[in-house]
């Protein structure tokens, strides 16, 4: 449970870092930051004269976990804190307890708090994904994590900072209120630093807050996050619908547990493309199809898609895969003439 003290409001998610990295950081020191990321919280660090340093959030056997070696290397005494994306908004994954744990412990060793961005916790899939895919064909080979709270997996052993917002949660864009949990005793929060966040984040807030307040009852009314979870369903059914399309093995999905696109591994040398970059403006020119170079993550050999709820989703999935299919045979016969 929380203290009403432990709670500090801002203006969206990023004011709630913002708000996180003036108390806890000084201009010259780092924040250790996941990749794949999205780069917010990045420009707000930048902006504050804080040093951003990447760790990768490795895959391996189709499973995205900590390398905790090279994040020990990269932490020093100027490390002032480590972000935790938990859904990853990129790639969808989940880190299981184990791997949150692990990260939590090394941290707690080393002095540095953890900052968790926890935004699509609220977009997590139930257990009827896994049989939506399996349904259509695509098994899915990777464990089936459970979502686990940053601060639940710490148990204490190092102050968390959770991020939320109401955007993402209520779907509502326009309501830009953020928040900040803190996870942490006395002897490792100060009530002095509790207050210095809570100062900063309701700087940021609106002044005509009675309106935030009266749309917010809305929000947390049953039917509306009734409609909510409905709309996690259909983003859910969208994204069944993008991966039983085109998933293959030149264009491999990561089957994401959470959020509202899929990373897609494409086999570049496949394609006879040097970048997904090359590889995207190539779709964008020949068949007007616009994805996301992985490299824009910081996440090379990906493609980020995301797909709508619109009708004409399935079908749209269905012309995509036929043109890789023919860019794969045309390429093919090429090599055989060249050969």
């Amino acid at each position: 449970m929380y203290r009403k003290d432990d709670i500090c409001l801002a203006s969206g998610a990023a004011g709630a870092f913002r708000a996180a990295l003036e108390v806890l950081c000084s201009p010259g020191e780092n924040i250790l930051v996941p990749e794949p990321t999205d780069g917010v919280f990045e420009s707000v660090a930048e902006s504050l004269g804080v040093e951003v340093r990447y760790y990768q959030v490795v895959r391996h056997n189709r499973e995205w976990g900590f390398d905790l070696q090279e994040i020990a290397q990269m932490m020093n005494h100027q490390t002032a804190a480590l972000i935790v994306k938990n859904p990853n908004n990129i790639g969808g994954f989940l880190h299981s307890r184990e791997d949150l744990a692990a990260v939590c412990d090394l941290c707690g060793k080393c002095g540095v708090p953890i900052i968790a961005d926890e935004v699509l916790s609220d977009f997590v899939f139930d257990s009827s994904w896994i049989s939506r895919l399996e349904e259509m064909g695509i098994p899915n080979r990777s464990k089936s994590h459970k979502f686990v709270p940053t601060m639940e997996a710490a148990d204490g052993k190092v102050p968390v900072l959770t991020i939320g917002e109401t955007s993402h949660r209520f779907q509502a864009q326009l309501l830009r209120l953020g928040w900040l949990l803190i996870a942490a005793d006395p002897s490792q929060i100060s009530e002095e630093v509790r207050f210095a966040l809570r100062s900063v984040g309701n700087a940021q807030l609106p002044h005509d807050l009675h309106v935030v307040a009266g749309s917010l009852s809305q929000f947390l009314d049953p039917k509306s996050i009734t409609d909510a979870r409905a709309t996690v369903d259909n983003i859910s059914q969208s994204l069944a619908s993008l991966i039983s399309n085109i998933h293959r093995d030149t264009f491999e999905c990561s089957i994401p547990s959470a959020g509202m696109s899929v990373l897609v591994k494409v086999d570049l040398e496949r394609f006879d493309f040097s970048s997904t970059r090359d590889f995207t403006e190539y779709l964008l020119k020949e068949q007007n199809i616009g994805i996301v170079p992985g490299s824009v993550f910081h996440v090379d050999k990906y493609c980020f898609l995301q797909p709508t709820t619109s009708a004409r989703m399935g079908q749209a999935c269905y012309e995509f895969r036929l043109f890789l299919d023919r860019l794969s045979k045309t390429l093919d016969k090429k090599r055989t003439l060249r050969a």
